[in-house]
């Protein structure tokens, strides 16, 4: 199935893949169908959209499955997303139990594991481990909107949030100075502070003045048009332990941890396949 240019532009697949993440449709008069995707699924009017919505142009919201949700693309106007517009062309993280709107249709990403657990597991899994290698697990900031969108950013001690090289955490936004902000650890708790941007940053709609502002989990930053939400689900810093100083060689609890989840991945997936 291919769209324009010859390049696939959607297709469904096996609810029962051990890969697939889930979205539920709400459409008008109460008809409700859940529909697996895998890569990118478009959504739309014409037939060769995976995901058919009635009077939509062709292609008209793009999904992309990763390990934090579903990336909505806007390829034609009037979506929202999470209580959101999405101007066209815009990306969005659609995160489980929320829902995007579109000409009377809701996509709703379940907040609750699919029934069949073991699989839902194995392939939420794999996705960590396709995306970045490990799954993350400390401390991190999520891009929830942007070009980025489904992007998530390691936190270590101090990161500089900017478009220019010099920041340790590139933001990809035109609005973006270079040294925008500075997000700074300080025992268990994180501040955000603005470092005489242009544009300024605000945090849950508020812009920044003064000095750090306190951040907590969950605590939403707007710089530019891209905003970033802080996963931070810990009170305080984790004891260190063996393995975890300079120069030590022996493996961290991190690496550990990351290396076990791939191995219950793959005898999960192994276990799916002889059913």
């Amino acid at each position: 199935m291919r769209g324009r240019q010859g390049r696939p532009l959607a297709r469904a697949v096996d609810p029962a893949h051990p890969m697939a993440e889930a979205i539920v449709v709400h459409r008008e008069g109460g008809a409700c169908e859940r529909v697996a995707l895998l890569g990118v699924v478009g959504a739309g009017g014409s037939p060769r959209d995976a995901l058919r919505i009635g009077g939509a142009p062709e292609g008209a919201l793009l999904l992309r499955p990763v390990p934090a949700g579903v990336v909505v693309e806007a390829r034609a106007g009037g979506a929202r997303v999470a209580g959101r517009p999405l101007a066209e062309g815009g990306r969005r993280l659609l995160r489980p139990g929320e829902t995007a709107d579109y000409l009377g249709h809701v996509l709703e990403l379940p907040a609750d594991p699919q029934p069949e657990g073991t699989r839902a597991l194995a392939g939420r899994i794999l996705r960590e481990a396709a995306a970045g290698g490990a799954p993350l697990a400390g401390a991190h900031l999520l891009v929830i909107e942007g070009p980025e969108a489904g992007r998530r950013i390691p936190l270590g001690q101090v990161e500089t949030l900017g478009r220019g090289r010099g920041a340790s955490a590139r933001i990809a936004d035109p609005h973006a100075s270079r040294l925008h902000a500075r997000i700074r650890r300080t025992g268990g708790a994180y501040s955000l502070e603005d470092l005489g941007s242009k544009n300024g940053a605000r945090v849950n709609g508020a812009l920044l003045a003064g000095g750090p502002f306190p951040l907590r989990d969950g605590d939403e930053i707007a710089i530019g048009s891209v905003r970033l939400v802080l996963c931070h689900p810990r009170p305080g810093p984790e004891p260190p332990g063996p393995g975890t100083a300079a120069g030590d060689p022996r493996p961290t609890r991190g690496t550990l941890c990351a290396a076990g989840a791939l191995l219950l991945a793959s005898a999960l997936a192994l276990g799916l396949a002889a059913l």
